[in-house]
């Protein structure tokens, strides 16, 4: 049991009660109290009565003994801030906070300025002292208040902020909760142009403007008949003020008409807040190219000498332009026929039935093989856009037995 003058204050006792001593053995036992804020320089000391009692049956007799303590002369800051903790509060907003510095000692002190002690990241973060920083010469357990505004850079981070201030020996800190804003952009869109069928591939830079980490979902809407991928679909985990690249693969639609254009719209949304997003659009053109196919464009029969064989292909317009064709056939020996020989414009994508036909010799030998090319161009031009080939294997009759 410690019992204290009336000069000291918060005993403790290091081990606590009970304490367990084998025989013949000895422990240690600190005892510690702290001087009151502004007891005087000791006339009388100050006093700290320690009894020791043993808890064992039967009791030996209570050990008694008096430590002194001598009060000295000097003047000890102490300081405190309100509000301790605020928040959460908007980046770029102003909180106020009162320093209370007081002499606990027992003589008169000045202890200097108030330093305060910002974050350092990011960078914008500033005080104003609304009162002197230095409190002058101050009584035993005499108090003045400083009251220091302090501004929030428009980008402070979201989350705990701390700031501390220094007086002399004493020190504290103030912890200043950020609200979290998110915040995405999306670089600006792109133009390009692609034949029909084709890919193109964009890249894009997104960055976070919020201030708080977040992860954002990559989606894309693209015209009728085109298709937009985007990589990756989405980013995770990325700082306050960073940036990461993005790509958007845009296909086109395979029959289209040149000078189409085609808009495939980028939207980043953030993690933290669904209404949080930023949408870019990028625009392809079809460039003009002129083609054919034919469907399908190679084809192997059997004939009989004499016998009149027809093929009917499809002529297809693949390109991105509206075109007539000119048709001809080209053979060994054999007739070969087609219709029509030139066509009517045909739009992308648009198809027409054709009719072939290959006559037999009468005398052409068995096993003879004759191979029929078609061939399509543009019409009114040299520009061979594409060929079929009909291939036909002369058989004999069959004799009847």
């Amino acid at each position: 049991q410690v019992s204290p003058s009336s000069g000291l204050e918060l005993v403790t006792v290091i081990p606590s009660s009970p304490i367990s001593v084998a025989r013949g053995a000895s422990v240690q036992v600190t005892i510690q109290a702290r001087i009151k804020a502004g007891t005087l320089e000791s006339v009388d000391l100050e006093q700290l009565s320690v009894i020791a009692q043993s808890v064992s049956t039967p009791q030996p007799v209570a050990q008694n003994q008096i430590d002194m303590v001598t009060v000295l002369g000097s003047a000890v800051p102490a300081l405190r801030v309100s509000p301790s903790s605020s928040g959460p509060v908007q980046p770029g907003s102003t909180v106020r906070l009162t320093y209370t510095l007081r002499n606990d000692g027992n003589k008169t002190g000045s202890f200097g300025a108030l330093a305060v002690n910002l974050p350092g990241v990011p960078a914008g973060w500033t005080s104003t002292f609304v009162d002197p920083a230095d409190c002058g010469a101050l009584a035993a357990v005499a108090s003045c208040a400083i009251n220091v505004d302090i501004l929030l850079p428009a980008k402070a981070y979201a989350g705990d902020n701390g700031v501390s201030a220094s007086v002399g020996s004493a020190s504290v800190t103030a912890v200043i909760k950020v609200a979290a804003v998110p915040g995405v952009l999306l670089d600006a869109g792109q133009q390009g142009s692609v034949e029909p069928s084709a890919t193109i591939s964009y890249t894009h830079t997104l960055t976070n403007t919020g201030n708080v980490t977040d992860t954002f979902t990559l989606t894309n809407q693209a015209t009728a008949g085109w298709l937009g991928v985007v990589t990756p679909a989405s980013l995770s985990n990325v700082p306050p003020g960073e940036s990461r690249q993005i790509s958007l693969a845009v296909t086109a639609p395979a029959f289209i008409l040149a000078g189409s254009i085609g808009d495939v719209t980028l939207s980043a949304k953030s993690g933290l807040d669904a209404n949080v997003s930023a949408s870019v659009t990028d625009k392809t053109s079809i460039l003009a190219v002129t083609r054919a196919s034919l469907i399908p464009d190679a084809q192997t029969t059997n004939a009989l000498a004499g016998q009149v064989v027809s093929f009917t292909p499809t002529l297809r317009n693949t390109g991105s332009t509206a075109v007539a064709y000119d048709l001809s056939v080209e053979t060994a020996s054999w007739t070969s026929i087609v219709t029509p020989t030139t066509t009517a414009i045909l739009q992308p994508g648009q198809e027409l039935a054709l009719n072939l036909t290959v006559k037999v010799p009468v005398d052409t030998p068995i096993g003879d093989l004759n191979l029929t090319t078609l061939r399509v161009q543009e019409r009114g031009t040299t520009l061979l856009l594409t060929t079929g080939t009909v291939s036909y294997t002369h058989l004999t009759l069959p004799t009847n037995r």
